[in-house]
């Protein structure tokens, strides 16, 4: 028929497809439940729209799987579910999804017809077209057989497919404890530009954590190879990756580029923190620590940090005396800033902390987006500082030339550095 409306929809134990809607308009108001199919969960090449998708058990193809139109209003969930050559929700049409959670999936990569190695399976959500996402997508305790940079994608978008909207993401990687499915989440998130302009852009946040590699990969692999048309794009209110054995953030090519309007936090990885080969980042804050081998940013790309400077809740003591407490503050890019207090008011502790001397009894410093104490090596190569705490009078300068130097550091009108010099002159 042309349409199908209903309430609620359950379905159970079906030897091919629960729902395979192939020409109708396709309507649940309330939820849409599958459990064990020999074949998809749902399938829609049309339209359809519902309330819910709710999908467990053994299912035989692809979980949610869409070429069509498909719209869901509240929750896509997907759990406990075990499948072979498959993604867990695969879009290659419209879809618009507003919360999302994938949990506890178990894929066969599987070979294809020519017996070689499936790719582009078995990853959390696959788009290759247009998804749109106005809640929070969590993705976690995704396990398969085998892993290369294709498979176990808590996101994979590839062939100019974008992913926009007001939603967020979060993608956590686990260790696996089943021998068949040993490996666990490989990169966070994947996007892959060989094929086109592929994209994700939200307003949301996007958390990223435990990745067997990369935690965040923007690769444009086939651009040497002559494809100059592919590029990648990511852009989030806050991008915060913790606990990665690759790259926190891995971009490979010069087609691509990083857009925060907010902080990119990086904390533990066994790579660098940032590796921009190429394109370009910008953010309004960074935060790079823990990187255990490799460096907090590698970068031959473009780099643009909006604050450029900050300090948040950092205290130092010296025995009973506290020089510092609880001091927070952000120096935006291109801006000077002056400490002016009297003696002890931690004018000196502060520069020393900017410039890694001094480790604070609590807080953090981020500067370019190292910490200085924890990157020092890496930070004091790109800052100057210089201490002076005796006379402002130079042994080989005429007196006259140091206050005339004075003048223009302080920025003196000259009329009232004269009438000064002039009175002080005849005081003294």
């Amino acid at each position: 028929s042309n349409s199908f409306t209903a309430a609620n929809l359950t379905i159970r134990n079906t030897a091919k497809n629960g729902i395979n809607n192939g020409g109708a308009t396709f309507k649940v108001t309330g939820t849409i439940s599958v459990t064990n199919t020999g074949a998809d969960g749902v399938s829609s090449n049309k339209q359809v729209e519902a309330g819910n998708i709710h999908v467990t058990g053994t299912i035989g193809g692809t979980p949610v799987k869409n070429s069509g139109t498909m719209t869901v209003t509240g929750l896509v969930k997907v759990t406990n579910v075990t499948g072979k050559a498959v993604n867990v929700i695969q879009n290659t049409g419209t879809m618009t999804l507003t919360d999302v959670l994938v949990d506890g999936v178990k894929i066969i990569v599987g070979t294809d017809g020519a017996g070689a190695q499936n790719t582009n399976v078995a990853n959390g959500i696959y788009n290759q077209t247009k998804l749109t996402l106005n809640g929070t997508a969590t993705v976690t305790n995704l396990f398969t057989d085998v892993k290369n940079n294709t498979l176990g994608a808590g996101l994979l978008v590839t062939k100019g497919g974008t992913v926009t909207g007001t939603g967020s993401l979060v993608i956590t990687g686990t260790a696996s404890t089943d021998e068949s499915y040993p490996y666990g989440i490989n990169n966070g998130i994947f996007i892959d530009g060989a094929e086109g302009k592929s994209s994700v852009n939200l307003t949301g946040d996007i958390t990223v954590t435990g990745a067997a590699n990369q935690g965040i990969y923007l690769a444009n692999e086939l651009v040497e190879e002559g494809v100059v048309n592919g590029s990648t794009a990511l852009s989030a209110r806050n991008i915060t990756v913790t606990n990665v054995a690759g790259n926190g953030i891995y971009m490979n090519k010069v087609n691509s580029a990083l857009t925060v309007t907010g902080t990119i936090t990086i904390d533990n990885a066994k790579g660098h923190g940032l590796s921009c080969m190429g394109g370009s980042v910008s953010a309004a804050n960074m935060t790079i620590q823990n990187i255990s081998t490799k460096n907090g940013i590698e970068s031959t790309g473009i780099f643009t940090v909006t604050n450029t400077l900050q300090v948040k809740n950092v205290t130092k003591c010296f025995g009973t005396f506290k020089a510092l407490d609880d001091l927070s503050m952000t120096v935006p890019k291109g801006t000077v800033y002056g400490l002016v207090g009297p003696n002890g008011a931690g004018k000196s502790s502060t520069i020393k902390v900017m410039s890694g001397i001094l480790t604070p009894d609590a807080g953090n410093c981020v500067i370019d987006g190292l910490v200085p104490w924890k990157n020092r090596a890496e930070h004091v190569r790109r800052i100057g500082v210089v201490f002076g705490q005796r006379s402002q009078l130079w042994w080989d300068v005429p007196v006259v030339d140091s206050f005339e130097l004075l003048r223009d550091i302080y920025r003196i009108d000259p009329q009232l550095y004269r009438r000064n010099l002039n009175d002080l002159t005849q005081l003294l």
